[in-house]
């Protein structure tokens, strides 16, 4: 049975036309373009109770500058730079996937 099929037998969505298109809505990733999907892993989160749908990005390709502040990586050491970037991925990666990351020892 199709979503909207199933959508059109509930009585609350006759009486609510956005719980209609609600019920047609798969996926975010669906609206943005290819070109920019493939630079971002991403995870669809959706909260049909709530009516909150949203699409976690996290970029593929890595580059410390771009969270740098007042400062680039030719600046730091070696030892710097992967402290700073392993905080940082395990940072992301808590908030991309929504629990807590052991750093690796």
């Amino acid at each position: 049975m199709s979503s909207t099929r199933r959508c059109t037998r509930n009585p609350f969505v006759h009486k609510n036309p956005v719980a209609l298109a609600i019920g047609r809505f798969r996926s975010i990733q669906n609206y943005i373009p290819n070109d920019i999907r493939k630079q971002y892993d991403m995870i669809d989160v959706n909260v049909y109770q709530e009516h909150i749908f949203h699409t976690k990005c996290k970029l593929r390709e890595f580059d410390l500058d771009s969270y740098l502040f007042e400062l680039s990586k030719d600046q730091l050491t070696k030892e710097e730079i992967e402290t700073i970037t392993q905080k940082l991925r395990i940072e992301m990666d808590e908030i991309f996937y929504g629990k807590n990351m052991t750093p690796p020892k």
